[in-house]
């Protein structure tokens, strides 16, 4: 993780501006391992995300197999990769008003049915769905916990990084540590900060879209922790019933080298699946 000299720096600089050019903004490769201790015994698995302006790719399990997940900034869509049954999905402005409108559509087919109950059996299903009803599917997921993020206000240094921890809880349960770094203490933060952040407001605009039901969003936000803490996390961990690191990601390296444009495009092997109507149209 060296750090390029100013002279180093200024000397490619000083030529493209003479040139009249502007200098290419290099991408980023950050390596991430991830180990699972709960297996036995422990496994471990080596990733990379790789970032370039306003877009991003990494990897990403989906079913019981591996895909890759690119956000497209600029397009501002999210490509969902399934290499497992060869077929990719794309998440857009467009699916994410028309999602949102099929929910929409289904929440107010509901409340129309409720009002052709007797007012004592429809009072009982509203209370029911807004204390969920475990067991019955789609229905005890409505409930979901209070999320909270808070400094410890506790510091350390790790893997060279100087890092502020910052925990999740879960109903008052802590059920994540992180360990927090500058964005421009890491090689290629600040290069990538515009593309992860734009990430983050890209899936909350998804989810803003989409009717709230009485226990909260259906659905979390997966990529919350990055830059909720004003940084970069260079070490997550999550935490078990007991307290204990059950799993562990971590940033081994980061490299600022050119990165194909083709790398932010979906695997031409695959074929595009859209994504299914939510009301079952």
């Amino acid at each position: 993780m060296r750090r390029r000299t100013a002279l180093a720096l200024l000397a490619p600089l000083a030529t493209l501006t003479l040139l009249g050019a502007e200098p290419a903004i290099p991408g980023v490769v950050f390596q991430i391992t991830t180990t699972h201790h709960t297996a036995s015994p422990p496994r471990t698995e080596v990733g990379t995300m790789e970032v370039e302006g306003p877009n991003l790719v990494m990897a990403v399990q989906s079913g019981s197999g591996e895909g890759r997940m690119i956000y497209r900034g600029a397009e501002r869509e999210m490509i969902l990769e399934d290499h497992e049954n060869g077929t990719f999905t794309r998440i857009d402005e467009e699916t994410i008003q028309r999602v949102a409108g099929q929910m929409n559509e289904a929440m107010a087919e509901m409340e129309r049915m409720l009002e052709n109950l007797p007012p004592d059996q429809a009072a009982m299903v509203r209370r029911m769905r807004e204390q969920g009803m475990p067991g019955m599917p789609g229905m005890d997921a409505m409930t979901r916990p209070e999320r909270e993020t808070r400094p410890t206000g506790r510091s350390e240094t790790r893997n060279g990084y100087s890092v502020d921890e910052w925990e999740v809880l879960e109903d008052g349960v802590v059920v994540q540590r992180l360990l927090v770094a500058p964005w421009d203490d890491v090689d290629g933060g600040a290069e990538a900060r515009e593309a992860m952040t734009g990430m983050v407001e890209f899936f909350e605009s998804f989810l803003e879209a989409m009717p709230q039901m009485p226990g909260g969003p259906m659905i979390q936000n997966p990529f919350r922790n990055m830059d909720v803490t004003g940084g970069i996390p260079v070490w997550t961990g999550e935490i078990g019933p007991d307290g204990s690191v059950e799993r562990e990601s971590e940033l081994t390296s980061s490299e600022q080298r050119a990165i194909p444009a083709s790398n932010f495009e979906p695997d031409p092997s695959l074929t595009e699946r859209p994504l299914p109507d939510m009301g079952g149209r």
